[in-house]
């Protein structure tokens, strides 16, 4: 069996952070809130590729025997989940399959509109929302084809991947001139700072 051990947020925390410092001193400015923004979405990132991916159970017999599991009529999981969450109370499975799948692609949309302005348009957010989904749904069934790991592929979670990015994406148009004006003013710039030391002691000199 495959999967990420914290030892893997670790090193790519160390990464993320040499990199960062690398940047620092040869640019002589950061920004803070930028720099949090940014390692939040690296761990977010490894995050979600354990949860739709990890552990990858290496079975050849289930390669064999078993059926990858597929649903290719919309809502009907949807639908099932509800009902059997109102009959039996098990609400863990309507938090994990619906809340879980339609949250699972807001941070990105987020991230992609506020941080790197890369969703300029409806038409290529629509786009993106529908395929980003549909290439998830596709590894997971070349993983269960490949190595037996128990992946479904359910068009109910491509609809609620794309209605999560999408309500990002909408979220980022009404808190994005505010997230920008903090990251603005989050700003500390090494040579500013250094010619206004040398400013004010000019002065108190004077």
């Amino acid at each position: 069996m495959l999967t990420i051990k914290p030892i893997f947020f670790i090193i790519a925390g160390i990464i993320f952070s040499i990199v960062q410092i690398l940047l620092i001193v040869k640019r002589k400015k950061f920004n803070i809130l930028e720099l949090l923004t940014k390692f939040i979405f690296l761990n977010y990132c490894l995050f979600t590729i354990f949860i739709l991916f990890f552990p990858i159970i290496i079975d050849p017999r289930a390669i064999e025997i078993t059926p990858v599991p597929y649903n290719l009529i919309p809502f009907s999981s949807i639908i099932e989940t509800t009902k059997f969450t109102l009959k039996h109370g098990y609400y863990i499975a309507l938090i994990e399959n619906i809340v879980g799948n339609f949250l699972i692609l807001l941070p990105l949309s987020f991230y992609l509109k506020v941080i790197w302005n890369k969703l300029k348009t409806i038409k290529k957010t629509i786009i993106i929302a529908i395929l980003i989904p549909v290439l998830i749904e596709s590894l997971q069934l070349i993983l269960d084809l490949s190595f037996g790991s128990a992946r479904s592929v359910d068009i109910d979670d491509v609809i609620l991947n794309a209605s999560g990015f999408l309500f990002g994406y909408w979220l980022a148009i009404k808190l994005s001139p505010t997230i920008k004006e903090m990251l603005s003013n989050s700003n500390i710039n090494f040579k500013k700072n250094k010619f206004s030391q040398v400013q004010k002691y000019n002065y108190h000199d004077d």
